[in-house]
């Protein structure tokens, strides 16, 4: 596995734990199917996702053309904050979402493992998020996008994101795909949850017996990793105010 498949990430950065919060029935797909699911950048909420790969580039001839392996591309967001009410309010706002626990390392390995050998170097990359001011992302537009045959460069362009994002924290997972594969707007590969999921956690709003029925059948999955409910919204018990 070559350094140049993690993008804007130290050697340190790599055992670093991430998060993604996700509905309840997904989490269950995964298990029964053994899959993880990237998706199109097109298909994610902000319309500035692929913003380069989208625009017209001017050769040196002063020739406009497009870039041909735009829809190519699929990724998965995650994220370093542990927790937020931004994150559960947003990305469960049905209040039955759930977050799911494991590091850099593992989900980058689960999926690059999971490619044809020939291709792993050239397709699979993870990396941070850079949010960048207008101005900056003005300044990278004008500068030259590296098209080298091992992907890095053009995979970089999905890890930029305004300013008003960073609060997002977000760390991707990129595959390039062949012709073959960009048919479809997702693209999934063999995964074992419970050597990827390190912890499971509940949304905080979530109904207590709904919370434990999930949690039961979970743990008849054979699931050995640690579930809990968040206790973000729960008050504080035992305080006392002291008077005058």
């Amino acid at each position: 596995m070559a350094y140049q498949n993690y993008l804007n990430l130290n050697s340190e950065e790599k055992n670093r734990k991430i998060y993604r919060v996700m509905p309840i029935h997904h989490l269950i797909e995964v298990f029964n199917n053994n899959q993880n699911t990237l998706s199109k950048p097109r298909l994610w909420d902000d319309p500035f996702e692929n913003f380069i790969l989208q625009s017209k580039a001017k050769l040196p001839d002063g020739k406009i053309v497009s870039f041909g392996m735009r829809d190519s591309f699929y990724g998965q967001c995650w994220t370093f904050q542990k927790e937020s009410d931004a994150m559960w309010r947003i990305y469960s706002p049905d209040k039955n979402g759930v977050k799911i626990r494991t590091t850099i390392k593992k989900l980058f390995e689960s999926f690059y493992n999971s490619v044809p050998q020939k291709r792993r170097d050239v397709s699979c990359f993870v990396g941070k998020v850079k949010y960048l001011t207008r101005l900056g992302i003005q300044r990278l537009l004008k500068r030259p996008i590296s098209l080298e045959s091992s992907g890095a460069g053009v995979a970089d362009t999905l890890l930029i994101k305004r300013k008003a994002f960073s609060h997002e924290k977000e760390v991707r997972l990129i595959y390039w795909a062949d012709e073959n594969e960009a048919i479809s707007e997702i693209y999934q590969y063999h995964v074992n949850p419970h050597l990827l999921i390190e912890q499971i956690v509940f949304d905080p709003r979530l109904n207590k017996q709904l919370y434990k029925v999930y949690k039961d059948y979970l743990k008849r999955l054979n699931y050995a990793g640690k579930i809990i409910q968040s206790s973000l919204y729960k008050a504080p018990e035992n305080i006392f105010v002291k008077l005058p």
